[in-house]
Parts: structure tokens; C-alpha cells; sequence
């Protein structure tokens, strides 16, 4: 949902030379994504019907300027698997700054309801970051 969400704003903003690509840590590679997932960011207009699982790879962590993670464990889980130390690695929420709470609670499993509400907190804390996020370079 955030490479979506973040896909549309990026579009809307007329930004081409950011890009955004979704990973999971435990995922199903290579299965299409969650129903609610799909019906939630529908709502917003954001089509994210043909995207598939994929998995976080060393190459991802190497080649990426910056990873946003949804939880605290997420963050943890690719610094661990990867052994990174590296300073790229952070939760969305961490990121932004300005939040108490720093996970984004992981819908999977959940009701419709579940997604659409973490779709908006997604979105939310996109928007209120998006110069920092899209002005990022690793390493400066």
C-alpha cells in the first residue's frame, strides 16, 4: 500500500527521479497482494492490482538510498538478516519525526476496515514527510 500511495504522490507532484519499490520480510513471495489491501488503496484511486510479493534481498539494502519500514521490528529484522549497520534503515514514522507511536500496526489478516486504516496513517505520515523523504541521499 505505501509504494502505491507513495507511487501517487510522487505523480502528483511531478517528481520522476525518486524511485519506490515495496518489499516484505516474511512475505509470500511472489503472491499477488492482500484483497483488502487492494480494495483499501482502491478507494484512494491508486491501483496496485498486478503488484506481487517480493522479497527483502542484501541487494535491496546495498542499492537502496532509503528503506521505510512499517514497525520497529521490520527495521530490526533488516538490520539483523543484513547485519547492517548502516543509517538508511528506518521506520516510516521515525523518519517523519513528530510521532509518540512508531509503528504503523500491520493489517494482515484484518477486516477492511483494519487496511483503510492503515492505508490513511501511511498516507498521513507520507505527506507530512515527503520533502525529507524525496530530498534523502544516502551518505550526505
Amino acid at each position: 500500500m505505501a509504494e502505491g500511495i507513495f507511487k501517487k504522490m510522487l505523480k502528483k507532484a511531478g517528481v520522476e527521479d525518486v524511485e519506490v519499490s515495496s518489499r516484505g520480510l516474511v512475505a509470500a513471495v511472489g503472491k499477488p497482494v492482500a484483497e483488502n489491501a487492494f480494495l483499501a488503496v482502491g478507494e484512494k484511486h491508486i491501483r496496485i492490482g498486478n503488484h506481487v510479493v517480493r522479497q527483502l534481498s542484501r541487494e535491496d539494502i546495498e542499492e537502496s538510498d532509503l528503506i521505510l519500514t512499517m514497525t520497529k521490528s521490520h527495521a530490526y529484522q533488516a538490520f539483523s538478516m543484513f547485519a547492517q549497520k548502516d543509517r538508511h534503515i528506518h521506520t516510516l514514522k521515525d523518519f517523519v519525526g513528530g510521532y509518540e507511536e512508531r509503528d504503523i500496526a500491520d493489517p494482515i489478516g484484518g477486516s477492511l476496515d483494519d487496511y483503510r486504516k492503515c492505508a490513511k496513517e501511511i498516507e498521513e505520515a507520507l505527506e507530512k514527510g515527503f520533502e525529507k523523504i524525496i530530498n534523502y541521499k544516502r551518505g550526505e
